[in-house]
């Protein structure tokens, strides 16, 4: 958020940029929390396929992975900071949205298929 300081599009571009992104290439995102970055996403690249997808994953499940991995956050804390403010909006407006906690290559399964239904 502090990164980006309201400069959406230059942020965007520079994350493309920093990722390797050439135009007309394929690129994936991870961890999109703003609707302005999304949008920004979309302005800078030039893609009108642009896909969101949402993973839904419910807080106890969130916290199990969290500390299998070591992770001690505090899951409550992480999700009041203002960079997740917007994420429910997302949600609300994802060309798809999935349960986090069906087996990966379900997931990945859905995902080609929306991609390849462009």
């Amino acid at each position: 958020e502090s990164l980006a300081d309201g400069k959406w599009d230059e942020f965007c571009g520079a994350v493309l940029s920093h990722a390797g992104w050439v135009a007309g290439g394929s690129v994936t995102v991870d961890g999109v929390r703003h609707v302005e970055v999304l949008d920004a996403l979309r302005r800078t690249s030039n893609a009108a396929s642009a896909k969101l997808v949402f993973i839904e994953t419910a807080p106890a499940l969130r916290s199990q992975r969290l500390e299998a991995r070591g992770d001690a956050s505090n899951l409550n804390a992480v999700e009041k900071h203002s960079t997740e403010v917007q994420v429910p909006e997302l949600q609300r407006i994802a060309d798809l949205v999935l349960d986090g906690s069906r087996p990966i290559e379900q997931l990945v399964r859905e995902v080609r298929l929306l991609i390849e239904s462009r």
